[in-house]
């Protein structure tokens, strides 16, 4: 088919697509709505005999300008549109993403590195063609209750000297691994939960500061080179049975002490000397 491009004398800001047929029915098509629209339903209009009046005004930048399209412009929307289609997504498979585009179902297509959000099916999708392949660079409505943001490879989110802030009413991770690295790690909470089924805190320095401090196990046990604790009032210490061993010295300091036992006291050694 051949294509003309024509300037309507009496609407300067219309061009006509058609082939030279005289007589031709023309569909002038309304101003509002998206450009690529606009040029889809031109495309459709022109594959016929009919002849399609594309209205210029208002379609914005890009080049296309609000008075009219010279004939390269016009040139350049028409091939446009054979590449920029929007599609929608049918499913996902092993060879790529199913779109159906204008009627026609095309398989194998794949995703943009620019567009982060996964295409799930019913998803109404911005396609471009690429040397054959039809590739998504972009999610324009979906109807699935949460979006998934990703990419097929490793992904690095940070600024070179800005901070990075994420704001949301609830966050939640999910890793298999799930590591930190920085030099300073502040955190802030009203309340604080941390489940594991094994808990390791490695550090030189530890300091743990509170109004209260509990501790609830079946088994405690402690290793350490030296022991230094004080206790400015007074310390309770409750056992069904109370033992010390000292392999060298044992001593008990004080300006009181006494020893009370309900049936027996035994002191035994080499030498038991009292005074």
């Amino acid at each position: 088919m051949h294509m003309t491009v024509q300037h309507n004398v009496h609407h300067p800001s219309k061009v006509i697509l058609g082939p030279q047929s005289v007589g031709s029915p023309t569909a002038q098509l309304p101003a509002s709505g998206s450009s690529i629209a606009r040029m889809n339903a031109a495309r459709g209009s022109t594959a016929g005999m009919g002849t399609a009046e594309v209205s210029t005004a208002g379609m914005g930048p890009a080049g296309m300008g609000t008075t009219g399209m010279s004939p390269a412009e016009v040139s350049t929307a028409v091939a446009m549109q054979n590449v920029l289609r929007i599609g929608r997504v049918l499913r996902r498979s092993d060879a790529g993403y199913l779109v159906e585009r204008d009627g026609e179902v095309v398989g194998g297509a794949t995703r943009a590195v620019s567009c982060l959000v996964e295409p799930v099916s019913g998803d109404e999708v911005l396609c471009v063609t690429v040397d054959d392949r039809i590739v998504i660079i972009a999610v324009i409505a979906t109807s699935a209750p949460q979006v998934q943001v990703g990419a097929d490879a490793e992904m690095v989110f940070g600024t070179s000297s800005r901070p990075l802030q994420v704001v949301s009413s609830t966050l939640q991770l999910a890793a298999q691994d799930l590591s930190f690295d920085g030099h300073k790690a502040e955190f802030r909470s009203e309340v604080t939960r941390v489940c594991s089924e094994r808990l390791e805190l490695r550090a030189r320095f530890v300091h743990l500061i509170g109004d209260l401090v509990e501790a609830v196990s079946r088994q405690v046990v402690q290793t350490a080179e030296s022991v230094f604790r004080t206790v400015v009032g007074k310390e309770t210490l409750r056992a069904g049975a109370l033992e010390f061993r000292a392999q060298q010295t044992a001593r008990l300091d004080a300006e009181m002490t006494s020893v009370t036992a309900r049936n027996l006291v035994h002191v035994d050694g080499a030498q038991v000397q009292v005074g």
